[in-house]
């Protein structure tokens, strides 16, 4: 069986980056015939984008970014070896990568700085084992799709938190209408959507999870 490559993403708690994984491990001839290693490419034979010997490997990742306007940007290709300086790699267990706004650059402009947010919306990836020597022979590739949404997570949970400080700050006599359990209906009104979102993350209706995020982005806004 040949290399099967894969990845696991993390996003950062304060957003500003996010960690990806290759998790096609190490091969192994009873359960992971699709890992690094001989008979596979060996992650020892992944090389800096200088380096265009035969029998060597450029690692690549492409991103593109489509926001809550729809509106896609296609990022600039990511040789992992060179990125942040994180070859060589000398085991799967290297192949580990922390990607903030500065990496992600278009047409000289990169999405914002390392002290900025990775903007909230989808983002598609494409992840290759090339030839060194010829980047049109792939030696596989794998595509996945995620949704961030960690900056207006942020708005809506540090408001559900305020909860119980509007609840308790009431007197008990005061009917449920009073003018200040409007925030607690607010914030859950925002959670609700939220978790709408969230429920039901497909390929099929992308549009209409961008367009909801578009709401709670202009209902975050000022948060």
């Amino acid at each position: 069986m040949a290399l099967s490559l894969s990845l696991s993403f993390l996003q950062q708690n304060d957003n500003k980056a996010l960690q990806i994984t290759d998790t096609a491990g190490t091969y192994l001839v009873t359960d992971n015939e699709g890992g690094w290693g001989a008979p596979n490419p060996a992650v020892t034979d992944i090389v800096i984008s200088t380096d265009t010997s035969g029998g060597k490997y450029h690692l690549i990742l492409d991103v593109d970014y489509t926001g809550s306007d729809a509106v896609t940007v296609s990022y600039d290709q990511l040789n992992l070896y060179d990125l942040n300086g994180t070859g060589p790699f000398t085991d799967a267990g290297d192949l580990v990568w922390t990607i903030d706004p500065s990496d992600l650059v278009s047409s000289g402009t990169a999405m914002g700085t390392s002290d900025d947010v990775l903007l909230d919306g989808k983002y598609d990836f494409t992840y290759k084992l090339v030839d060194a020597d010829n980047h049109s022979s792939e030696q596989d590739t794998y595509s996945h799709s995620i949704l961030l949404d960690g900056n207006v997570r942020v708005k809506i949970y540090d408001q559900l938190r305020l909860i119980p400080r509007i609840y308790n700050s009431t007197e008990d006599f005061i009917p449920i209408y009073h003018h200040d359990f409007k925030d607690i209906l607010t914030a859950l009104l925002k959670k609700g959507m939220f978790d709408g979102m969230l429920a039901d993350i497909t390929f099929s209706n992308e549009a209409d999870i961008l367009s909801l995020l578009d709401t709670i982005e202009r209902l975050t806004i000022n948060d």
